[in-house]
């Protein structure tokens, strides 16, 4: 085999290496998968919707169309408590997302788990970055207020009362309004009450801004 020959053969597999790594753009149908994974999730239908976003990842995982698939396994995964999964996939979708929403959506994921399993300096990164993109609408209030309880739990005691104050002027008819502004209200710089009511075990799947 001459050079040139050899050349040829090596421009070959150089071109190749995107389609092994999984960067071919996905088929209208295996698109299509993902839009039937997100009615079944709509549904509750979590195992189905899993299977689906499975073989989509499979075949796509580093395509930047799979950011959605991986956002949407994320919420599967936390309903069906795999949180670590969930986290991973969140991350994932971050990684390769475009739309500035679905990176959002995805901060709040892991913001959501992180505040559950109590890493809170974790949790405010994400809760952070989030909030900067969001809506000011529901659940944003109450992502904002689970943020403010992360930073007066890391001592972040002025910056808390910054987000207990936003909550209650941003989303003044909610239901934690009065909560955060009992809150902002706290004069001293040390913990007065456990906010249990909000640290109950919802799914980041409530937590979708549409």
């Amino acid at each position: 085999m001459n050079q040139l020959s050899k050349l040829i053969m090596v421009s070959a597999v150089i071109a190749s290496v995107p389609l092994v790594a999984g960067c071919a753009t996905p088929t209208p149908d295996a698109i299509k998968q993902v839009s039937l994974a997100e009615q079944d999730y709509r549904r509750q239908n979590f195992q189905d919707a899993e299977a689906k976003l499975n073989r989509f990842i499979k075949q796509y995982p580093n395509a930047p169309e799979s950011a959605e698939a991986y956002y949407l396994r994320s919420l599967c995964g936390a309903r069906r408590s795999n949180k670590v999964m969930a986290e991973a996939d969140a991350r994932q979708c971050i990684k390769l997302a475009k739309d500035k929403q679905l990176a959002a959506n995805a901060h709040a994921t892991i913001a959501t788990l992180c505040f559950e399993a109590n890493r809170d300096s974790n949790a405010i990164e994400h809760f952070s970055a989030a909030l900067a993109v969001l809506p000011d609408k529901p659940p944003a209030d109450l992502l904002r207020f689970r943020y403010a309880t992360c930073l007066q739990r890391e001592g972040r005691w002025s910056e808390s009362r910054t987000q207990y104050i936003a909550v209650c002027t941003k989303f003044p008819g909610s239901d934690i309004a009065s909560l955060a502004k009992r809150m902002q209200d706290w004069p001293h710089d040390s913990f007065a009450i456990q906010c249990g009511a909000f640290r109950e075990k919802n799914p980041p799947a409530h937590l979708r801004v549409s």
